[in-house]
């Protein structure tokens, strides 16, 4: 009997390779994608951004971050697309503070699609549960007070909710930022 050696062929796989491709490209693309849970956008374009000193050191905080008493927070915003804008927070027990403009008054003037921080930070203070940072803005002028009575107004209601909008008119957008404390 005579053995007989037959080559064998390698198999295929050229079918495999586009369904492949379009799994990679998916898994990157989850992967690789900005994290959306840095803020609530509720509407608009602009982005809230905080920082927490560290040391000197910056550390930039997403949404629904545990800070506590004490902890300084830088305030910043980019990608404003509009001309006008404020940034305000309201706290757990109610307090509304305003952090930009340092006034009450008219909103302040936006830098457009440029990263920029306040000029001052932001010391937490012993309010329990959380600390909420609203950026409204909007193409055309507008007062401070509107702002700042909508946020009164939503905690007047007792909604202390950390994902409600402010009570505001059209055509001003709001972005929102949470920063949660534990309980001491």
């Amino acid at each position: 009997m005579r053995s007989v050696i037959v080559p064998l062929r390698p198999q295929r796989v050229g079918w495999l390779a586009a369904p492949l491709a379009a799994v990679t490209a998916l898994l990157l693309a989850v992967l690789l994608r900005p994290d959306q849970a840095d803020q609530t956008r509720i509407k608009g374009d602009a982005t809230l951004l905080v920082y927490r000193d560290r040391g000197g050191q910056p550390e930039l905080l997403k949404s629904g971050a545990t800070a506590q008493a004490g902890d300084t927070l830088q305030l910043a915003y980019a990608r404003a697309r509009k001309a006008y804008g404020m940034i305000v927070s309201i706290d757990g027990v109610g307090k509304v503070t305003l952090h930009l403009p340092e006034r009450d008054g008219e909103a302040a003037r936006l830098v457009r699609d440029k990263r920029t921080e306040l000029p001052h930070s932001y010391e937490l203070d012993a309010a329990p549960g959380f600390e909420r940072f609203f950026l409204v803005s909007s193409d055309a002028p507008f007062s401070t007070s509107l702002v700042m009575e909508a946020a009164r107004t939503l905690t007047a209601r007792g909604d202390l909710s950390r994902t409600d909008s402010l009570p505001l008119p059209r055509g001003l957008e709001q972005t929102s930022f949470l920063v949660t404390k534990p309980a001491r």
